[in-house]
């Protein structure tokens, strides 16, 4: 693969016989815009970050804290995902002066990613329930559910029937 050169602020990633590898790199940091081949016919709208609704529900919270307020990137992530900023950044925190250790926030996550082992027990937890569904989305990183064994052409199927009931929830 070699990149093709810089063009408006875009780099075109080829593959070693001037094959498009189907992938645009922005000098953005939030998203990478992906290109396919083939059209796949699968709802993005639901992967997507709600980033507009994230960046206003930010800027309430810089109108409360206001502007000189300084905040760490995990902050600034955890509070773009209050419920009510408001209740969660004054209440108990002496008008907002001392939050971090004192205030109780109340999330109210969009998606939900996991890993591994915790997760799928988390899941299973969630089953035994008698829950149907998660209440947000939910994403799983579960390199370990595969089994290499005999070759992708029946490890994989094979892993697919063996993890059924955790794959079905999701």
């Amino acid at each position: 693969m070699r990149a093709q050169g810089l063009r408006h602020g875009r780099v075109a990633v080829k593959a070693s016989k001037g094959v498009p590898l189907c992938q645009t790199l922005h000098p953005r940091y939030l998203a990478t815009e992906a290109i396919s081949a083939t059209p796949v016919h699968s709802d993005l709208a639901s992967r997507t970050p709600p980033y507009p609704k994230i960046l206003k529900k930010f800027q309430e919270v810089r109108r409360i804290l206001g502007a000189s307020h300084r905040l760490t990137l995990a902050e600034k992530i955890l509070y773009s995902h209050l419920d009510n900023p408001e209740d969660s950044l004054l209440l108990n925190t002496h008008n907002g002066a001392n939050i971090r250790g004192a205030a109780n926030l109340k999330l109210k996550p969009d998606r939900v990613a996991m890993q591994d082992a915790s997760a799928q027990m988390a899941l299973l937890q969630f089953m035994s329930c008698g829950l149907s569904s998660t209440a947000v989305p939910a994403s799983i990183h579960c390199d370990h559910m595969i089994v290499g064994e005999r070759g992708a052409d029946t490890d994989l199927p094979s892993s697919i029937q063996g993890n059924k009931e955790v794959f079905d929830f999701l």
